[in-house]
């Protein structure tokens, strides 16, 4: 498996101020932009922040796989009960 791009998806890319550019192959449908632009879209200042958040993310897969967690309806129900709301 090759992981480099072709130079005409560079330059497409490119042209379009860091994508995002939609790519359809063999039945299927990609979207390539450079980092900078999924950064911005993701409304991150750095790859940092990216990293912490899919950091983020996979603790809490861990602890939803682990059974820690509880299905957000429960949680807005106990809610709703506790504030006394109606809806």
């Amino acid at each position: 498996m090759s992981d480099k791009l072709s130079r005409e998806l560079i330059r497409a890319v490119e042209a379009s101020g860091g994508g995002p550019v939609q790519i359809d192959s063999e039945g299927n449908s990609f979207v390539v932009m450079s980092i900078d632009a999924y950064l911005s879209l993701a409304g991150l200042d750095s790859e940092a922040e990216l990293d912490a958040s899919l950091a983020a993310v996979q603790t809490a897969m861990e602890e939803v796989r682990a059974g820690k967690a509880r299905p957000m309806r429960d949680v807005l129900d106990e809610l709703k009960s506790r504030l006394n709301v109606s809806r």
